[in-house]
């Protein structure tokens, strides 16, 4: 054995070599070789992209009829998120969640603005036959409509 002394550390070197070592070495980089080989491995094509789902543009449900008062929930959702009301009914939306919200409708006719959360509302009465869809601007997966008769 040969003996170093570099400061305060002092180290032995081992030049003996221990066989058992060396087989066992050896069978693990055969082991490693064999499992890392691709075998009969075939290359596949990439899959064919698709065209990402389009949105609806209105919720499809029926609508609740007589509701004129629509809650917004803690989990982001319209509550009703389809009524249906006569025409010149003033319809009221409640935000009841712990974020803000928007009620904006698709053609443009009114985007109440930020609803604030726990309690904050919005009213709109609606003066024209017609669907009207609608969503919230800052979470797109939140829609609902309004069917004025």
């Amino acid at each position: 054995m040969a003996t170093g002394d570099h400061g305060p550390i002092a180290f032995t070197v081992h030049t003996k070599r221990h066989p058992l070592f060396l087989v066992m070495l050896l069978l693990v980089c055969v082991v490693l070789l064999v499992s890392c080989s691709g075998g009969n491995a075939t290359a596949s094509a990439p899959p064919t992209p698709t065209a990402p789902p389009t949105p609806t543009a209105s919720p499809t449900p029926t609508p609740v009829v007589g509701v004129t008062h629509v809650t917004i929930t803690i989990l982001a959702l319209f509550q009703p998120a389809n009524i249906e009301v006569p025409v010149g009914t003033t319809v009221t939306w409640t935000n009841n969640g712990n974020i803000g919200h928007t009620v904006t409708f698709r053609n443009g006719m009114k985007d109440s603005g930020w609803i604030n959360p726990g309690g904050g509302t919005f009213r709109y009465t609606l003066t024209s036959k017609g669907i009207f869809p609608y969503y919230c601007m800052y979470h797109p997966y939140m829609v609902g409509a309004v069917t004025v008769t």
